[in-house]
């Protein structure tokens, strides 16, 4: 079985290594478009020996068309993959065996699955050391099935059809789903120091202003800030894992 990983990244060197020590032993190989990043990102992946970086330059503003498109056809690229995982590079699957559980859906006849949405809500990686996994510490959140439930796995029979923001798709080909096998874990508010940066260097493109998308983030509900957001979940999270 070949599993291949696709994710649009830009200056993402601070979660990059856990998220690649996370899929480590899930997938075969690691197709990222970077949109120029000048953090080192593109240097941590050029040294990684299943990653593949593709250029996807934005002009370090986030545009949601060009993700988008990335993600609905990059997956031909590799047309030898049994498996698609198409995610960002904050958003974990967490199984406790997503091999054997992708093996069982082949024996099942299922080729999308729907994975089920939470917001994780950390206190900073202050004292996590550089070698751990991030699902080890940072391990409550809070459920946010309107925003973050995602069709992230997905066979080549399948054409995804996501829409902008890509929580919502409208497959075609031979779609069998499966629902809520695997959780997605959304590490974008790993403390509050983090959101605010986030949310002081977040830029959208042209296009994205031109369509209105990305106005509200995802998980941000009732068009609260992220940081208000973040103060929130933290008062109301729950271990998940």
């Amino acid at each position: 079985m070949i599993v291949t990983l696709i994710a649009s990244i830009y200056n993402e060197s601070v979660i990059l290594p856990y998220f690649i020590r996370h899929y480590q032993g899930i997938v075969d190989r690691f197709v990222f478009f970077d949109g120029m990043s000048t953090d080192g990102t593109r240097e941590f992946i050029a040294a990684l020996p299943n990653a593949v970086l593709h250029d996807s330059d934005t002009g370090g503003r986030i545009d949601d068309g060009v993700n988008i498109e990335i993600k609905n056809t990059a997956y031909r690229r590799y047309p030898d993959s049994d498996w698609f995982i198409v995610v960002d590079s904050d958003e974990f699957l967490y199984h406790a065996d997503l091999r054997r559980l992708l093996a069982e859906y082949d024996q099942r006849g299922v080729t999308i699955s729907q994975c089920e949405g939470w917001d994780m809500i950390g206190d900073g990686l202050e004292g996590i050391p550089e070698d751990a996994r991030l699902t080890d510490w940072i391990r409550f959140g809070v459920r946010n099935s309107a925003h973050m439930d995602k069709c992230a796995l997905f066979k080549p029979c399948v054409s995804p059809q996501f829409v902008p923001g890509a929580h919502a798709c409208d497959p075609a080909g031979r779609v069998v789903t499966a629902q809520y096998d695997v959780h997605l874990l959304h590490y974008k508010y790993l403390s509050l120091e983090w959101v605010q940066h986030k949310a002081a260097t977040c830029q959208l493109s042209e296009n994205n202003h031109r369509h209105e998308w990305g106005y509200m983030a995802p998980g941000v509900l009732n068009k609260d800030t992220w940081v208000d957001y973040y103060k929130q979940a933290r008062e109301r999270r729950i271990k998940i894992i």
